[in-house]
């Protein structure tokens, strides 16, 4: 069984140890580009830098599936991949470093920590005229309320947050089991959260889900944390309306790939932008291509049963 990873960079190559697996550091993608005959393959791996749309599917030749090690399945034609026979997954592990690059942005922003870095780097050591928020005395609002989004709570009831949650699966008035966070509408989370935090996950029904007209109900001087998908923003609208936010923290853009064209977004001067880093730890390097290797060894065990 031939097995290509991709998205296999370098400072991970301590986790790339099947003698007979081959690791790319190239999207499959960028691979593919340079070989319009295609590649042959059973099980592909990948992250979620690697798309896998129809022509790519099809320029991978007797694959039978894909493993993405990452959460996520929005780069994977799902839909393609079912009409062809070809098995998909996404990895299951431990994803609170998510909630703690979260929580680093969100006190980031409440504690003014750029400008007070840059005040005393200038040489004045005062903090006259910097007047960060209580914590206790914010709304956290949270739009997903999976693993990630319950962590955000936990961690939040640490801090005397109040937490407005919305999430499909539990109605309007619910509490959540450990008392962390109260569902409500999307409306009510947007009229009353100081912080609105991202954690949902993208299809149609999310893609735009902050545009015009959700913005324009949430709190004057928000700030606004997307740790989750690119696409949940339309950046368009942010830029027309990044007045209404006292800052906008973002671990993901809509098009990573093309950073030329969010120079105006990353440019903000209340934008600050890290570089999809959110689920990156040691624990989770390693715990992610461990699922990845023994997903792929029960799909072998499977094959030749």
């Amino acid at each position: 069984m031939k097995v290509i990873h991709f998205d296999s960079h370098a400072d991970q190559a301590r986790y790339q140890t099947r003698a007979d697996h081959e690791y790319i550091s190239d999207t499959v993608n960028q691979y593919l580009a340079t070989r319009p005959d295609g590649i042959t393959a059973d099980v592909v791996s990948c992250f979620d830098s690697s798309k896998f749309r129809p022509e790519v599917i099809d320029q991978i030749h007797g694959v039978k599936f894909i493993v993405t090690r990452g959460i996520g399945l929005d780069h994977v034609d799902r839909r393609y991949c079912e009409e062809k026979g070809i098995k998909f997954c996404n990895i299951e592990y431990d994803r609170s470093a998510i909630a703690h690059h979260t929580w680093a942005l969100i006190l980031f922003a409440v504690r003014h920590l750029q400008e007070s870095f840059e005040r005393v780097k200038t040489g004045s050591f005062t903090s006259k005229g910097i007047e960060p928020k209580g914590l206790q005395d914010m709304t956290l609002g949270i739009l997903g309320y999976g693993k990630i989004g319950k962590e955000v709570a936990r961690i939040a009831k640490a801090f005397g947050v109040r937490v407005l949650a919305v999430d499909r699966k539990h109605g309007v008035g619910d509490v959540d089991a450990e008392g962390n966070a109260e569902f409500v509408t999307k409306d009510q989370l947007l009229e009353q959260s100081d912080i609105v935090s991202l954690h949902c996950d993208l299809n149609p029904a999310t893609e735009g889900l902050i545009n015009d007209q959700t913005i324009s109900k949430m709190k004057p001087g928000c700030i606004l944390v997307n740790t989750s998908r690119g696409k949940l923003i339309d950046e368009a609208a942010l830029i027309r309306h990044q007045n209404h936010f006292s800052a906008i923290m973002l671990d993901v853009l809509a098009d990573e790939k093309k950073q030329d064209n969010h120079s105006d977004v990353i440019l903000l001067p209340n934008v600050h932008v890290t570089p999809h880093m959110a689920h990156k730890s040691e624990a989770t390097i390693r715990e992610r291509w461990e699922e990845a290797y023994r997903i792929i060894d029960d799909f072998a065990a499977g094959m030749n049963t």
